[in-house]
């Protein structure tokens, strides 16, 4: 069973670097299926990764660009385009999209991937974020062009669940993100990273927009629990 692990990255995440790395060490499965894949969009002017100390087969492809100012949703756009592709083409089992912010416990990963032996569709775990007040597991009444700021772009707006409203181990939800989310071979192939210059979030929602317009469903493992150190993209780049 081959998992690839992914997540787009740069040197603005060098924050919590360390404390990613160790939860990676801590994962509780077999190192030979597992690979990791850093897609690093550091900016030339910056301080890019050069190597990952992890216990798994892993990789750095860094995408660099010399003239153009884009922002965080384009260059994201981007990356999780090299991820699926890469995902496909080497013919992995599972891709888990694990964000460089995120802190997955040890057994997070053999339960996710057990709950999609047994629940067909995406998978996520409750995500905090590091306030821990923000669940990033959502019902299902997300709208992608309902609400539009006064810059013109347009935004997701879909509700977030509480934590008193979870009651069982596992249950169906209408959304997640990408901060952790498992997806099966059959999936990566139909399910592609997509987004639009007029829409302010990033692609995740167009993702789970297109799963349930497939009517593939997504599943909470409310047993994995994961910790999002997020802090806020910086708004352009010239990349």
């Amino acid at each position: 069973m081959k998992v690839l692990i992914a997540t787009p990255s740069y040197d603005g995440k060098r924050y919590c670097f360390s404390q990613y790395v160790q939860s990676l060490n801590a994962i509780d499965y077999l190192v030979e299926n597992v690979k990791f894949l850093m897609v690093d969009n550091t900016i030339l002017k910056g301080n890019p990764y050069d190597k990952i100390s992890i216990k798994f087969d892993s990789e750095i492809i860094r995408l660099y660009g010399k003239s153009r100012q884009l922002n965080s949703r384009e260059v994201l756009a981007y990356c999780y385009s090299v991820i699926f592709c890469y995902a496909e083409a080497y013919n992995f089992d599972y891709l888990l999209i694990l964000e460089a912010d995120v802190l997955l416990p040890s057994n997070g990963l053999s339960r996710l991937i057990e709950t999609a032996r047994t629940h067909s569709g995406l998978i996520a775990p409750v995500s905090f974020r590091a306030n821990g007040e923000h669940l990033q597991i959502y019902h299902d009444d997300m709208t992608l062009w309902k609400t539009k700021g006064s810059d013109g772009l347009y935004r997701i707006t879909r509700t977030p669940y509480k934590i008193d409203e979870i009651t069982e181990p596992i249950f169906r939800i209408g959304s997640a993100t990408f901060s952790c989310v498992l997806i099966p071979f059959d999936y990566v192939k139909i399910l592609k990273s997509v987004w639009y210059s007029n829409h302010y979030n990033h692609p995740d929602g167009f993702f789970y927009q297109r799963a349930k317009d497939l009517g593939i469903p997504v599943w909470c493992n409310s047993a994995v629990r994961c910790k999002h150190l997020q802090r806020s993209f910086a708004g352009n780049v010239i990349w």
